[in-house]
């Protein structure tokens, strides 16, 4: 029995090793199939593939021809579906002939960008500012479930989801969805596509009472082991009692529910999209604006910490800094833009393993919420430094001069915005100096290390624009050397009786 080039090619689609897999199928995807060409295509092949012997099969070669995904892409579309999305406000004026464009899913930020711009909504529009007017299938029979109220980001996140999930998976999926389970919104059809394992698809069940009969087989009391009893059996009451507690009757087959347990894994916050599947400007500012309560909540609670502690070892502390609310407002603030130089220089004077432990727990909230800074490093004052101080980077080469980070002291540190660049900075420490710095203006032979996408790079101010310096980064800063001193003192405080533990951390 010959197979064409098109049906060679659709079989090769599946597993092609076993025989009877291949017609199962082949019989639970053809009913889902709705190119008209392509089905007949389809039931065709099946129709050759049953009438073959077992070692005919063995011997068919079944491979794709290097016209394979061309084929495909001729019957297949490239998208799962697709939405027309509208501008809610244009739409009700009565524009809706320009009100409105299709957006196939999955997508991406810049066409997401591009088809609000079409229908006149800035890239950050909110889902109350659009809605989906009609859906129509790619790969997946969904759209009459998706609703007119629904959101770009969830929308794709969904399309991902269906477009990774395997042939089986896929008509699960679609079974589930005739059946209506778990379809009341997107978040349901969401997290129905993460538990298609709680379902199975049993072929050929052409009425309750097929199911029935299945069912009775399932309990060893099959029409063989029945004989003529079978005849007086109602198979068909039994099916839609007994299999109507269990699954869908739909047509052709019987979806068995319940094979799992239904896990629900997303809730309903954009902040539980996994990032590679938001693609609405929207959507990302929603995130920063979340992530950022949740900083500030943690950087309040860090400086109450750090404020109780000062007023427990520094007795001059509250005659300094009268109010409270000022107090927890300017630490807090200082952690939030990263201006916690001064902050950690202060501990650091206490002079205790206390006071280097909450400088470890600014770094570690610094880390744990990462920013990108710059930081500012100026040649110490005094004559030790004369010769490194305002000198450009030849002179050091030249004169066998190696850059010692002991020379230099932190005058600054803050957030990096994006725009910022090694010239801007020069200009902004000679022109237009920040309110709380208290070095000198920026010049020759000063370092700006630039903190940048978790990267640190280092560059040495010269004469003439900037070097970069990666040695600077190999040495320790005094705050470093200061915590490592107070994290040794905690490890061997602990050999230590009570008033051992009190001599050694006013020694420290």
């Amino acid at each position: 029995m010959t197979f064409t080039l098109d049906e060679i090619n659709l079989l090769c689609i599946y597993d092609t090793a076993d025989k009877a897999e291949l017609e199962s199928r082949l019989r639970l995807s053809n009913p889902h199939i709705e190119n008209a060409e392509l089905k007949e295509i389809a039931e065709s092949a099946l129709s050759k593939l049953t009438g073959l012997s077992a070692a005919e099969f063995a011997e068919l070669e079944l491979a794709p021809s290097v016209y394979a995904d061309e084929w495909a892409g001729c019957y297949m579309d490239e998208y799962i579906f697709k939405g027309f999305i509208v501008n809610n406000k244009e739409y009700e004026n009565g524009n809706r002939e320009t009100s409105g464009a299709w957006l196939t899913f999955p997508t991406d930020k810049e066409t997401v960008k591009n088809t609000l711009a079409e229908i006149g909504l800035p890239s950050d529009a909110g889902d109350n500012m659009y809605s989906f007017y009609d859906y129509a299938d790619g790969r997946v029979a969904i759209g009459e479930t998706l609703p007119m109220q629904a959101n770009i980001d969830e929308l794709n996140y969904l399309a991902n989801l269906l477009d990774g999930l395997d042939t089986d998976e896929l008509m699960i999926f679609e079974d589930a969805v005739q059946a209506e389970e778990h379809t009341t919104d997107v978040d349901d059809l969401i997290n129905l596509a993460q538990n298609t394992e709680c379902y199975e698809i049993v072929a050929d069940m052409y009425g309750w009472d097929d199911v029935g009969e299945y069912f009775a087989e399932e309990k060893g009391l099959g029409l063989s082991a029945l004989e003529e009893l079978a005849d007086y059996i109602d198979f068909e009451s039994f099916g839609k009692d007994y299999g109507g507690e269990r699954g869908y009757w739909l047509g052709d087959v019987f979806l068995q529910k319940d094979m799992a347990e239904f896990k629900t894994i997303y809730n309903v916050a954009v902040d539980s999209i996994p990032s590679e599947f938001i693609v609405s400007e929207y959507a990302e500012n929603e995130i920063k604006e979340r992530l950022y309560a949740v900083e500030v909540e943690d950087a309040m609670s860090l400086a109450l910490d750090i404020d109780n502690y000062m007023y427990s070892v520094d007795s001059e502390y509250l005659k300094k800094h009268l109010d409270t609310d000022e107090r927890l407002e300017r630490i807090t603030d200082w952690l939030l833009d990263r201006k916690t130089l001064s902050l950690k220089e202060t501990l650091a004077e206490t002079g205790t393993v206390d006071g280097g432990a909450f400088i470890g727990k600014i770094r570690n909230y610094e880390n744990e919420y990462p920013r990108d800074t710059y930081m500012l490093y100026q040649v110490k004052e005094g004559d030790g430094t004369h010769d490194y101080r305002y000198m450009p980077h030849k002179y050091l080469e030249s004169t066998n001069r190696k850059i010692d980070k002991s020379n230099y002291e932190l005058t600054y540190t803050a957030v990096l915005d994006k725009d910022t660049t090694l010239e801007s900075l020069f200009a902004d420490f000679n022109r237009n100096l920040p309110a709380d710095y208290k070095g000198r203006s920026m010049s020759v032979s000063d370092i700006v290390v630039l903190c940048k996408d978790g990267e640190e790079k280092a560059y040495y101010c010269d004469s003439i624009g900037f070097k970069e310096v990666p040695e600077f980064l190999k040495q320790n800063h005094v705050i470093d050397t200061y915590i490592s001193s107070t994290e040794n003192t905690e490890n061997r405080c602990r050999l230590f009786s009570p008033r051992q533990r009190r001599t050694l951390r006013t020694r420290l």
